[in-house]
C-alpha cells in the first residue's frame, strides 16, 4: 500500500502540481477503482488535497512532516546566520539549495530556505520547491 501511494505521490511535479484521478491512475498503472480508494484516504490525513476541476494537489500534512526531517531542521538553522551575514553584505537576494544528485549538470536544487530583502530583485523559488541545475554560460 505504501508503494502504491508513493507512486501516486511521486506522480506530482513542479510542472504538473494538479491531476485528475485519471492522470493519476495512467501514469501509477492502478485500476481506477483502487486509484479511488487510495485517493480517498490520502485525503482523510492531508497528503492530498482537492483542487477545481475534479484535480487533486500534494497537501499540507507532507509539508509538515518534511520540516520536521532533522537534515532540513539542522541545514536551516545552521545556514541561516551565513545567509543573513551575506544578505548584509550584498543586499542581494539569498538563497540556500541543496542538490537531489551527486552530478550537478543532471541534478535539481532542491530551495530549503532564503533571505529576501525590500530593495531586491524579485526571484521564483519557494522551500521545498526546485530547479534544473544549470552550466553558467
Amino acid at each position: 500500500m505504501l508503494d502504491r501511494a508513493l507512486g501516486l505521490l511521486g506522480s506530482f511535479s513542479e510542472d504538473e502540481p494538479e491531476l485528475s484521478a485519471v492522470e493519476l491512475s495512467e501514469r501509477t498503472g492502478l485500476a481506477p477503482s483502487t486509484m479511488h480508494r487510495l485517493i480517498g484516504t490520502l485525503l482523510r490525513h492531508g497528503l492530498l488535497v482537492r483542487v477545481p476541476d475534479h484535480r487533486y494537489a500534494v497537501g499540507p500534512r507532507l509539508w509538515e512532516l518534511g520540516e520536521l526531517s532533522p537534515l532540513s531542521l539542522r541545514l536551516r538553522e545552521r545556514a541561516l546566520p551565513h545567509l543573513v551575514r551575506l544578505y548584509e553584505a550584498t543586499g542581494e537576494n539569498v538563497h540556500l539549495a541543496v542538490l537531489d544528485g551527486p552530478d550537478p549538470e543532471r541534478s535539481h536544487a532542491l530551495y530549503v530556505d532564503r533571505v529576501t530583502g525590500r530593495q531586491s530583485i524579485p526571484t521564483i523559488s519557494r522551500a521545498a520547491g526546485g530547479a534544473r541545475c544549470t552550466r553558467p554560460a
